[in-house]
C-alpha cells in the first residue's frame, strides 16, 4: 500500500470480516493491509460499509495511489459526463462520482492523509463539479431546442449568461458529508444568450429546476447533493433564476444584515464565472459597507437568540448537543468572525475572505483580535468540524446532534482516535467553553436597564419612583425633567431615534451614557447638551451601536460637548469620523508611514465614481483630525517619531499621507467621468434617511 493511514481504537468487527468475505481478489490485499482503520470505520459506519462494497476495486486502487490523485481523475470524470453522456447516464456518474468522493474523503479524514479541511474543500470540489456538468449538459439541451444563439461547441455553461452562486459552507468550500449546498442563480439579460431574451427568466427557471433535480433525485446509487435555493431574494415570491439587476434592486431597498453574512462567503461556482465575478463586485457596497458597522451586532445577536429558542439548545453538554447550533458551537465561531468582517471589511479588504479560519487569521492580523484568539478558535473550529463531519458519515444523515447515550458518543470519540470516553468527553466540552467565553465577549446579552444605584425605567406615563430616586442619587437635580427627556427619546421625537433600531440601541445605551453625563460634572447640562447632539443628528443607529461597544468613545463625545463644540458638531454631521479611534490601523498616535498609506491607498481604491473618490477623501481627514485631537482624552502621549513614522499633532500637514496622495483626487483627465453606464443604487451604510451613491458598472483606473 502506497499511503500509510492511522490506525484506530480497535473494536471487533464482524461486518467487516463480512466484507472482506465478499471482495473482489482484485480487492483483497489493499484492504487488509488497511484493517486497523477500515475495520473500526466500516463497522461503525453503516452508510461507509455499504459504499465498500459498492465500490470495492476503486477503493482498493485509492488505498494504493493516494486520495489527492483518485480524487483528480474523478473530477475530470464528471466534467467529462457533462458533455458527452446523455441525461440518464449524466445522473448516474454523478452520483456515482458523490458516493466515491464521500468514501475517500472519510478514510482519508479519519486515517490522517487528508485533514479535515481538505475533506471538507474535496467535497465542496465536487459539488462545483457537479453543477458545471449539470448546467453544461442543459446548455446542449437549450441548443437543441433553439433557443440559444450560440454555435453547439459554445453551448457551455461558461458562456450561459447564468451565474451559480454558492453561498454558506459551500461557498467556504467547507462542505459536510451530508450538508445542503446553499445556491443562487442570477442571469445577465444583457448577454447575447438566447435567442429571445424576454424569455430569460422562463428558460434559466427551467434550466435551474432541471439541475436541482438532477443534484436531488434519488436512483441507482443514491443521490448527488440536497439543494437549496431558499437564500434567494424573497424565495417565496420569486422565480429561481433572477436577472442581475433584479437581484441588486432587491438588496438595495430590502436586505438584511444576516443576507449580507451570507454573502460573506458568496462565489461564483458555476456557470458564466464572468457574469458572477461582476455580480460580486457590483454587490460589495452592500455587503462590505465604508463605515464601521456596529449596528450590525445587534441582528447577528438577533439571529443567534432566534437560533437558540427554534432549537433548544440549551447549555454546554456532550449527550444531546448540537455541534453546530448550541452554546460553544461552530455557528457561535462562524458569527464570531462574520460580525467582525461586516463591521471592518468595508475599511480593510484583507478581512474579505471566505473560509472561517483564513477570516480568524486576517482578523487577527489586522489586530481586530489577538493572534491567540485567533489560533484557539482555528483550532477548535477544525475540531468541532471533524465531530461534526463524524456524525454525519456514519449514516449519511444531515445531522448536528451528538448522540444521547455513552455508548453511542464513545463511537465518535473512537472516530476522533480518542478510544477513552472520559477523555474525549473532556476534550468536547473544554473546546465548547472555550467558544462561549470568547463568543460572550463579543455577543453581550445587551446592558441592563438597572445601575448600581438603582433601576432606570422610562416607560409609561407616570415618573417611575425608584427612577427618580435613581436619578437624584446620581446627581440630576431634576430627575422629572431627566425622565421627560429621555422619554422624548424613546417616542421618537428626533430623527435620530425615529427608527426602532436607534430606540432599541439607545435603550441598552441609556444606563452608560447617564452614568457618564453624571461623572462629567453638571448632570443635568450634560444632558441638555446631549438632547441638542441628538435633536441635529440625522440618523442614530450607527452611532448609537458604536457608543455601545465602546464605552471611551461614550466618554469622549461627552467631552466634546462640554469642551469641543466643533467636534461634536463634526459628529453630528459625520459620525462615522470617530471609526478612526477605534480602527486598530489607526489606534495609535505613532503610525508606521508605509501602513498608513497602504490603508489610505485601499480605502481610496474602492471609490467607483469622482464623486466617491472625493467623499472617502473627507473621510480619511476628518478622521484623522478626530484622532489627533481626541487621543489626549484616551491618556495617549505624544511622541518623537522614527523614522519611517508619522505622529501626532506635530506631523506636518503637506507630508501627511492623504496629502502626498492629493494627486489622485485632482479631477481625473478621463472626459467622461461624469457619465454613468447602468448604474445602480445600492446603499452604503444602512442607516434610513443615508444617502445613496450612483456607481457605474465600470471601475475607473484611479
Amino acid at each position: 500500500m502506497s499511503i500509510h493511514l492511522s490506525p484506530l481504537p480497535a473494536i471487533p468487527h464482524p461486518a467487516f470480516d463480512a466484507l472482506l468475505a465478499e471482495l473482489p481478489a482484485t480487492a483483497v490485499s489493499a484492504f487488509k493491509a488497511a484493517t486497523p482503520t477500515l475495520s473500526t470505520l466500516l463497522q461503525s459506519a453503516p452508510y461507509l460499509l455499504e459504499l465498500a462494497r459498492t465500490h470495492p476495486d476503486w477503493l482498493a486502487d485509492a488505498l494504493e495511489r493516494g486520495p489527492d490523485t483518485v480524487f483528480s481523475e474523478l473530477l475530470v470524470s464528471v466534467a467529462e459526463a457533462g458533455i458527452t453522456a446523455d441525461e440518464a447516464g449524466l445522473g448516474r456518474a454523478l452520483r456515482i462520482a458523490k458516493g466515491r468522493t464521500a468514501l475517500l474523503a472519510a478514510v482519508a479524514e479519519t486515517g490522517g492523509v487528508w485533514t479535515t479541511a481538505r475533506a471538507t474543500e474535496a467535497l465542496s470540489d465536487l459539488a462545483d463539479a457537479a453543477l458545471e456538468a449539470a448546467l453544461d449538459f442543459l446548455m446542449v439541451q437549450a441548443f437543441d431546442k433553439g433557443q440559444l444563439l450560440l454555435l453547439r461547441e459554445e453551448a457551455r455553461a461558461k458562456n450561459s449568461g447564468l451565474a451559480l452562486f454558492a453561498l454558506g459552507k459551500h461557498g467556504g468550500r467547507e462542505l459536510n458529508y451530508s450538508s445542503d449546498i446553499d445556491i443562487v442563480a442570477f442571469f445577465d439579460p444583457q448577454k447575447p444568450v438566447l435567442v429571445d431574451p424576454s424569455e430569460g427568466t422562463k428558460i434559466y427557471s427551467r434550466m435551474v429546476q432541471k439541475l436541482v433535480g438532477l443534484m436531488e433525485d434519488h436512483q441507482a446509487y443514491g443521490y448527488v447533493f440536497r439543494t437549496d435555493l431558499r437564500l434567494r431574494p424573497d424565495p417565496g415570491s420569486t422565480p429561481v433564476a433572477l436577472s442581475v439587476d433584479a437581484a441588486l434592486a432587491y438588496y438595495e431597498v430590502r436586505g438584511q444584515n444576516w443576507e449580507r453574512a451570507a454573502w460573506i462567503k458568496a462565489r461564483p461556482c458555476a456557470g458564466d464565472k464572468q457574469v458572477g465575478e461582476a455580480f460580486v463586485k457590483e454587490l460589495a457596497p452592500y455587503v462590505w459597507r465604508k463605515h464601521l458597522d456596529f449596528a450590525t451586532i445587534a441582528d447577528i445577536q438577533a439571529m443567534k437568540r432566534q437560533i437558540n429558542v427554534s432549537k433548544n439548545v440549551g447549555d454546554i453538554r456532550v449527550e444531546g448537543h448540537n455541534v453546530k447550533l448550541g452554546r460553544g458551537g461552530i455557528r457561535e465561531i462562524e458569527f464570531f468572525a462574520q460580525t467582525q468582517q461586516l463591521i471592518a471589511g468595508g475599511r480593510d479588504k484583507a478581512l474579505r475572505v471566505r473560509p472561517t479560519s483564513q477570516a480568524l487569521a486576517a482578523l487577527a492580523a489586522a489586530n481586530w483580535i489577538s493572534p491567540t484568539t485567533a489560533s484557539e478558535l482555528t483550532e477548535t473550529y477544525w475540531y468541532l468540524r471533524a465531530v461534526e463531519n463524524r456524525l454525519q458519515m456514519l449514516r449519511d444523515e444531515q445531522t448536528h446532534i451528538m448522540p444521547g447515550t455513552p455508548e453511542a458518543v464513545a463511537v465518535i470519540g473512537r472516530l476522533m482516535n480518542q478510544p477513552d470516553l472520559q477523555t474525549f468527553e473532556t476534550d468536547y466540552r473544554a473546546a465548547l467553553e472555550r467558544v462561549a467565553r470568547y463568543y460572550a465577549e463579543l455577543f453581550t446579552e445587551g446592558e441592563s436597564l438597572g445601575t448600581v444605584e438603582g433601576n432606570l425605567v422610562f416607560t409609561g406615563s407616570d415618573d417611575d419612583p425608584n427612577t427618580l430616586e435613581t436619578l437624584t442619587n446620581m446627581g440630576f437635580a431634576d430627575a422629572h425633567k431627566a425622565i421627560e427627556t429621555v422619554r422624548k427619546w424613546h417616542y421618537g421625537s428626533y430623527a435620530a431615534t425615529r427608527s426602532a433600531a436607534a430606540r432599541a440601541h439607545l435603550t441598552e445605551l441609556l444606563p452608560s451614557l447617564l452614568t457618564t453625563l453624571a461623572n462629567a460634572g453638571s448632570a443635568d447640562l450634560g444632558l441638555a447638551r446631549m438632547d441638542d447632539f441628538l435633536s441635529r443628528l440625522p440618523g442614530g443607529v450607527q452611532l448609537f451601536a458604536l457608543l455601545r461597544n465602546h464605552a471611551q468613545l461614550l466618554s469622549l463625545l461627552v467631552q466634546f460637548m462640554a469642551s469641543a463644540p466643533r467636534m461634536a458638531e463634526a459628529v453630528i454631521h459625520r459620525a462615522h469620523v470617530v471609526d478612526g479611534l477605534i480602527d486598530p490601523a489607526f489606534a495609535n498616535d505613532v503610525t508606521h508611514r508605509d501602513v498608513l498609506v497602504a490603508k489610505v491607498d485601499s480605502f481610496l481604491a474602492d471609490a467607483r465614481t469622482y464623486e466617491e473618490l472625493i467623499d472617502r477623501a473627507r473621510i480619511i481627514g476628518q478622521e484623522q483630525k478626530i484622532p489627533r485631537r481626541g487621543r489626549p482624552a484616551f491618556g495617549h502621549r505624544q511622541r518623537r517619531s522614527g523614522r519611517g513614522t508619522v505622529h501626532g499633532s506635530r506631523r506636518n500637514p503637506a507630508q501627511s499621507p492623504l496629502c502626498q496622495r492629493a494627486g489622485r483626487i485632482c479631477p481625473p483627465p478621463w472626459p467622461d467621468r461624469g457619465r454613468f453606464h447602468g448604474a445602480s443604487r445600492l446603499r452604503q451604510d444602512g442607516e434610513p434617511g443615508d444617502d445613496l451613491h450612483l456607481r457605474p458598472r465600470f471601475h475607473p483606473a484611479l
